[in-house]
Order: C-alpha cells, then structure tokens, then sequence
C-alpha cells in the first residue's frame, strides 16, 4: 500500500491517471473512499491524487487529542513533497477545505486553484464540537439501520441509489473512537 511518511505521521494515498495534478481531500468522520466516483472520469485527464488525513481511514492515527488545519496543512505539504509535484490545484470539503485553504495560505506558490465546498474558516468551534459531540450523534444515526433508506427518500432524493448506498456503507463502518481522537 502507498504511504508517504511526512510531518510525524504515515499517511496512505492513492493515485490515478496522468496529467495535471488534483488532490483530494475528505472531510471529517469520512475518508479517501469519498471520492471513488470521480475517479473513473477525471483520471482520463488528470492525475488524481487521493488521500486520508491523519487519523483517518488507512493514515497512522496519531496521539493529538485535536488535529487542527494547521497541522494537516503541513502533512499535505509532505506528501506533495514526497510525490514531487510543482504545483497543484486542490479538491476538498469540510474540514479538508480548511486544510486546502491553510495550505494555500502558507504555499501560494504551490496552488493552480481551490475548489471548495462546505469550507469553513475557523476550526476551533468545529473540532470542539465535533470531538465532544460526534461520538454521540454517529452512535445515535447508527442505531437507525434505514438511514440508508432515509437518505434516498428525503435527503438526496434526485441523487443515484447505487451512490447513497455506497455512502452509507462507508458512514456506518466509521470507528466512532477514531473520528474523536
């Protein structure tokens, strides 16, 4: 399996097609399995970088109580250091949009473009909060063995059933202990 060794920690990546480079980075309680769907279109042209944050599918969990963007911000730079890569354009959500804009503050030079969704600014209320309170609300939605059904009905109703379900998959296989360390 990949791993790059970088900032104190192993993070496992994986990398497809050729071309200008993008990586992707996952949100919290989620990992590089996330963006298994793109991968079979944009690898036609690019050179798809995926990969998990520390503490987080395959990556080394490491011992922090609270893993700020900061710190990711210079795991990312390891591993675009150990793959030699110039410059980057950047794919994120959630808590890995903080992560892609800390490290396009920090490394300007390395960046093409940021495309974000669910970015937030300021980490500090949501690592709070999500480290008090994940543990409980992913033990509260696993309880319900229809969430999968519950999505498709009201949730995403126009969204592909074969994609909520493997979503839903991956959601209720998270390690609750992992996602609140």
């Amino acid at each position: 399996m990949p791993y790059a060794n970088t900032n104190g920690v192993k993070l496992y990546f994986e990398v497809y097609g050729e071309g200008k480079p993008l990586v992707f980075i996952h949100g919290i309680g989620i990992s590089s399995k996330v963006w298994s769907f793109q991968r079979e279109i944009l690898s036609k042209d690019f050179r798809m970088i995926v990969y998990d944050l520390r503490g987080s599918g395959k990556s080394e969990k490491t011992p922090q109580e609270i893993h700020t963007a900061d710190m990711m911000s210079e795991d990312l730079k390891g591993l675009v250091d150990f793959l030699r890569l110039d410059r980057i354009s950047l794919v994120a959500i959630s808590l890995g949009a903080a992560v892609a804009m800390k490290f396009a503050i920090k490394y300007p030079e390395k960046v093409d473009c940021l495309i974000l969704t669910g970015a937030f600014a300021d980490l500090k209320g949501i690592l709070y909060a999500s480290s008090r309170y994940f543990s409980w609300i992913i033990g509260k939605l696993l309880m319900f063995k229809f969430f999968g059904e519950l999505a498709t009905k009201f949730m995403l109703p126009s969204a592909p059933r074969r994609e909520l379900l493997y979503y839903h998959k991956n959601f209720i296989s998270i390690d609750r202990d992992e996602v609140t360390k």
